[in-house]
């Protein structure tokens, strides 16, 4: 006789409602893994980041001898768009498909979540209300990485076909492309603090050190790009007044931070050393820029830096990819705790003060 089959729902503490399958002998369920990508909102009140899930079927009359939950070939790995509010520390899944979920983004009003999803097959912009999650629109049917315009009338993105830039109208859903990069890859879009300039990371062809900055105004005209020289180059971050940009470069053989005026001039070498720096993130205020600081074979670390004296300090060890307060009290970073199952670590939200006293743990046990 055929098993039979049927949906439970039931919640968990660890993040919401947690849908499982149920067949004569087990149980299909989410389990929370790690934490990714992180956005603050506007207000400093929120975070917005994916939750990343593994699907594990657990059996009541086959039990694995060895660890409990059977890791059959339907396992997989799911991930949802969650909120995490600072003042009451609820925990919301604003998302649940059984695709994937990646890079959320607030409008700069706070009113709407922009993300890349699968849901309709390929993977998507869309956006939701903040107030009404299920509210959610298609902007554009090929894209990923979005990233609102300063003053929240349009979206940037990646293609995720050819790999070129797009900007769609939040109103009209019309689409104005931005670059025609034949067979190379548009990646690490963002806006100029005034919303009049698109910078992006035009990566060079498999195994040539030609991945430059460039930088185009917003209607797709003045395509230049901004560093030269056969270097790798990487996570671009204009400063707050969009006067500079802080990027990593590997020149003289090491990976190192560098700071360059926007209209190209004025390079100036942050650090100097073997390690490797990334994920810049510039204060507020303009003085001070936030990094992942990686030394061979040792754990990610988050660090600062003075952009004008150069004093450098070491926040916390552990931590990775930190983004800045809009008040700029604190930081906000991933630290990787435990290994799952598969060997992958347990990514967590984490936040520290700016002067590295004060460290609190945000994601759940």
């Amino acid at each position: 006789m055929a098993k039979s089959l049927v949906a439970r729902v039931f919640s968990t503490a660890a993040c919401g409602i947690v849908i499982a399958l149920l067949t004569g002998c087990g149980v299909r369920a989410r389990h929370e893994a790690f934490d990714i990508q992180p956005a603050w909102s506007p207000d400093g009140g929120a975070i917005v980041f994916v939750c990343h899930y593994l699907t594990i079927w657990h059996f009541d009359s086959f039990p694995d001898p060895y660890n409990g939950p059977y890791a059959d070939p339907g396992n997989g790995r799911l991930t949802d768009i969650c909120r995490l509010d600072l003042k009451s520390h609820k925990r919301y899944r604003l998302t649940s498909n059984e695709v994937g979920e990646q890079s959320p983004q607030w409008s700069p009003d706070g009113r709407f979540i922009a993300f890349a999803s699968a849901q309709d097959g390929g993977s998507g912009i869309y956006v939701m209300d903040t107030d009404a999650p299920d509210q959610v629109t298609r902007l554009a049917e090929d894209g990923w990485e979005p990233v609102w315009s300063p003053n929240g009338d349009s979206i940037a993105f990646s293609s995720a076909g050819p790999g070129d830039v797009y900007v769609v109208d939040i109103k009209d859903g019309s689409l104005r492309q931005i670059t025609d990069n034949g067979d190379y890859q548009d990646t690490s879009v963002t806006w100029s603090p005034d919303g009049q300039q698109i910078m992006f990371v035009r990566q060079g062809e498999m195994w040539t050190t030609d991945d430059h900055i460039w930088i185009a105004s917003s209607d797709g005209a003045n395509l230049a790009k901004l560093t030269e020289g056969q270097f790798f180059e990487w996570s671009p971050a204009w400063s707050p007044i969009g006067d500079r940009i802080a990027f990593g470069s590997k020149r003289d053989e090491n990976p190192d931070l560098y700071v360059v005026d926007a209209d190209g001039g004025g390079l100036r070498r942050l650090t100097s050393d073997e390690a490797r720096e990334r994920d810049m993130s510039w204060s507020p205020d303009g003085t001070h820029i936030a990094f992942t600081y990686r030394e061979r074979g040792k754990d990610d670390q988050v660090h600062i830096i003075d952009v004008e004296s150069g004093t450098r300090i070491c926040l916390t060890e552990n931590g990775f990819k930190p983004i800045w307060s809009p008040d700029g009290q604190w930081i906000l970073f991933l630290r990787s705790e435990d290994l799952d199952q598969d060997g992958y670590p347990y990514h967590k939200l984490w936040i520290v003060s700016e002067d590295g006293h004060d460290l609190e743990r945000l994601s759940q046990e």
